[in-house]
């Protein structure tokens, strides 16, 4: 599941916590998993990554996540309480509410897929 795409256009969620973490653990969103019988999520990558130059350049950004800059601390885009290290306190909350009696929930910590060094940075060959 995608943190922000799952939580984004979710009506029964407040707007401002749309995308977050916070929107996942929202009552409404938890209880929608629950009423369709979800017993396990599993989350696409919520590691901090990096947007590419590439995509920002086109005003685009990285949406899936899979560009790794800091294993194991959790995206501070996905935060709606801060990017100063409360998006920790916030990820771990959202665990608590989406790990009662009866559900799992785990992440993908991808370590195949990282942040590529530019390609003027390269040494050559």
């Amino acid at each position: 599941m995608h943190v922000k795409g799952f939580t984004k256009l979710h009506p029964g969620i407040p707007e401002h916590l749309r995308g977050t973490y916070a929107g996942l653990a929202h009552p409404a969103a938890v209880d929608h998993l629950v009423r369709l019988g979800v017993t396990a999520v599993e989350l696409l990558p919520v590691h901090q990554f990096a947007h590419e130059d590439h995509l920002l350049r086109r005003g685009l950004r990285n949406y899936w996540g899979y560009n790794s800059v800091g294993y194991f601390a959790p995206h501070a885009g996905y935060s709606s309480s801060g990017t100063a290290g409360q998006q920790v306190g916030e990820f771990k909350k959202m665990v608590r509410r989406c790990t009662r009696p009866g559900s799992r929930s785990s992440s993908t910590w991808s370590t195949t897929t990282r942040r590529r060094r530019a390609s003027w940075a390269r040494p050559s060959p």
